[in-house]
């Protein structure tokens, strides 16, 4: 049965709107953040650019073979990210989704506002991939050398 999702998640960062767009940008960078849970052992290729592709391979000890596709729609530095992604399991397409990530000024900060609307083409608990999204901004947060702010 096909469910559908829409969810979003907002995090404070203590720095400018620049940096954390920056981290999104940046093949290194992003492969420190969002390479997924310990363990996984990630390969991340990416080619930031409208039309670009992200791919993101990666393998738990015993687990499925996890590979996340992403083609970037519109980019506006600083201001905006929209990308579409699949996700597989064993090259078995069992996720679909269209993403916003939203860079906008707080104080002396950026606020981000990621917002997914997802297709799960398996029975998947939504609530899942939410926590996986909110663990990957608190990730980032570490990269950029913070706590989160409110």
């Amino acid at each position: 049965m096909i469910k559908h999702a829409t969810f979003t998640a907002e995090h404070v960062y203590a720095v400018p709107p620049v940096e954390v767009f920056s981290a999104w940008a940046d093949p290194a960078v992003k492969a420190r953040w969002a390479g997924g849970p310990p363990g996984w052992n990630p390969r991340l290729d990416l080619d930031f650019r409208v039309d670009g592709v992200e791919r993101c391979h990666g393998t738990r000890a015993g687990g499925p073979a996890h590979t996340v596709q992403a083609r970037y729609l519109d980019i506006v530095p600083s201001k905006r990210i929209v990308y579409s992604y699949d996700v597989l399991l064993d090259q078995v397409r069992v996720l679909v989704s269209l993403a916003t990530i939203e860079f906008a000024r707080h104080g002396p900060g950026t606020r981000l506002v990621h917002t997914e609307q997802a297709v799960f083409l398996t029975e998947d608990d939504t609530s899942r991939l939410e926590q996986r999204m909110r663990d990957a901004l608190k990730s980032l947060e570490a990269e950029l050398g913070g706590e989160p702010r409110s």
